[in-house]
């Protein structure tokens, strides 16, 4: 008996059951992709294509965007997991130079979002992703950090870029592991406890650190086989910064202007550098540099020598008291502990950083 649709169609007569399937439910990664959507390709267009590679608008464009992302992510819960899948989704495309800034800003964001909800219900908020190599310009860029966050393996400009705390909070342990690009952790003036910065490559990293504010105070600073050219300049040239390690440095016109203005460091220590290096021109680096272990003394320039001959101490028992300082504020043990993170389970990561930051 026909039913009126050729032969080949007769299946379909049971069409009406399969449209009670519903659609896939939308996942937390799909809601933060689609809200990224909506608030830097929709709302956000115009101001983020005038925004400047030197930050002009950036102290505004954050604050914009933190509270639209407010209002937009109010009834969506999301974890650190979630925080990872949406950074290793938009890692390693092309962007253009305005909306990789502002990608960057969003991931700010979202981790201060997570950070504040995680805070009001009681929890830490640890945070350690492995990029994989990937790239991600301005990752974390002017993102108010609170407790422990690693980023590991990655590649790109800017990352960590002007990162702090927030008002009522010293960040805990900011650390950078296996990186490569330009401004790593550059223009950070806030408080923080640690800032590791461990085998990473590129110019002016850790440049700019505590350089603006009298108010932003650093306790422990760790630059731990680096690369590259301008590493640590105006370091601590207006803020404060406890202790400095410097260990395995290579490049050329590193540490200028240390400490310049009205800032101070309580001890810096320099352990096995090469390169042409620009310690200062500033004689206020003389007061505080009273501990320097220097591998190959020849490449600092004689002026420089005569300059801090008093307080430029170069021998074993420099060397000593650097490893004794390390022991002392348990670093020695939480480097360790950092450089052999890649290849663990996540959340073996994630158990370790627990218990020892």
């Amino acid at each position: 008996m026909s039913n009126g649709l050729s032969p080949g169609f007769g299946g379909l007569t049971g069409i009406d059951d399969a449209r009670d399937v519903q659609a896939r439910e939308q996942t937390t990664l799909d809601k933060l992709l689609e809200t990224e959507n909506i608030l830097i390709h929709g709302e956000t267009q115009g101001w983020y294509k005038d925004v400047s590679v030197e930050f002009g608008r950036f102290r505004g464009g954050y604050t914009f965007l933190y509270d639209r992302l407010t209002q937009l992510l109010a009834n969506v819960k999301f974890t650190e997991i979630n925080l990872r899948e949406f950074i290793l989704a938009k890692a390693n495309n092309e962007y253009q130079e305005d909306y990789s800034a502002a990608l960057g800003l969003f991931t700010g964001c979202l981790l201060q979002i997570l950070s504040e909800r995680n805070t009001k219900e009681g929890k830490r908020t640890i945070i350690y992703i492995n990029g994989q190599g990937n790239r991600f310009d301005y990752l974390f860029s002017h993102a108010k950090a609170d407790d422990t966050l690693v980023v590991d393996n990655f590649k790109g400009d800017y990352i960590l870029h002007k990162i702090c705390n927030p008002p009522d909070k010293k960040a805990g342990n900011i650390a950078v592991l296996n990186t490569s690009g330009d401004r790593i952790c550059a223009g950070i003036n806030s408080n923080i406890w640690n800032l590791f910065i461990i085998n990473c490559c590129g110019d002016y990293i850790a440049s700019e650190v505590s350089e603006r504010s009298k108010n932003a105070s650093i306790s422990n600073l760790y630059i731990l086989n680096a690369n590259g050219n301008y590493i640590a300049n105006k370091l601590a040239a207006n803020g404060k910064i406890n202790d400095v390690f410097i260990v395995n440095e290579n490049g050329d016109v590193n540490l200028g202007d240390v400490s310049a203005r009205n800032g101070r460091i309580n001890t810096l220590y320099v352990v096995s550098i090469s390169g042409v290096i620009n310690i200062s021109s500033d004689d206020s680096l003389a007061g505080i540099m009273d501990m320097m272990e220097k591998a190959d003394i020849t490449k600092i320039n004689a002026q420089e020598l005569n300059m801090y001959d008093n307080t430029v101490h170069v021998d074993k028992a420099v060397l000593d008291q650097y490893k004794i300082r390390m022991q002392e504020t348990g670093a020695e043990e939480k480097i360790g502990l950092l450089k052999n993170l890649q290849g663990k389970r996540y959340e073996d990561v994630i158990e370790i950083l627990q218990k020892h930051f």
